[in-house]
């Protein structure tokens, strides 16, 4: 038997002529799906969201760069780019307890192919998409590897967990746009 890959759509969280592409009643509710599926500690292990308004700000933030993924209509998770540097920058991923192990994979895959589609005066942007992963989130750890990707090694004392009121260790891994795999 065949699964079939879920319709996937993401929603980019940009403002254009002052509105947001996402309302503010909508990030209250992932927000309080975070709490519900009890992760909003994993996701924001250093404690910077402990509020729906935080959460607005934080999406907000100009040097954030946010989209929802809503995968057969369902809003599934959301995922973030940030620290925008030359090539690189650090992507996040978050994904509700529905999506979990049916449809994580097919969203990873199409949310890494959307920030590697950035383009910027018809220029490429983004090569690297860096990632940290507490070693204590095996799950997320799994995942990453099974999206393919590549680690780089552990740094200890590198992530602030506000929750454990701790330096925890992580492990760096990074993903390569398609077009330098093929040098």
């Amino acid at each position: 038997m065949t699964i079939a890959e879920p319709e996937i759509i993401l929603v980019p969280f940009v403002q254009s002529d002052d509105v947001w592409t996402v309302k503010d009643d909508i990030l209250i509710r992932v927000y309080d799906k975070l709490i519900e599926d009890k992760i909003l500690h994993v996701i924001f292990c250093d404690g910077t969201i402990r509020s729906a308004e935080e959460m607005s700000v934080f999406f907000k933030n100009p040097g954030n760069y946010p989209v929802f993924i809503l995968a057969d209509g369902k809003l599934s998770g959301f995922a973030w780019l940030t620290s925008p540097k030359g090539n690189y920058a650090f992507g996040h991923f978050c994904f509700f307890r529905e999506a979990w192990g049916k449809n994580t994979l097919p969203l990873g895959k199409e949310i890494l192919k959307y920030w590697f589609n950035f383009n910027m005066n018809g220029n490429h942007v983004f090569d690297i998409i860096l990632g940290l992963v507490p070693t204590a989130n095996s799950r997320a750890l799994k995942y990453i590897r099974n999206l393919g990707g590549k680690a780089v090694g552990k740094i200890p004392h590198v992530v602030h967990d506000a929750y454990r009121g701790k330096k925890t260790s992580a492990m760096l891994f990074y993903f390569e746009s398609n077009h330098l795999q093929k040098d």
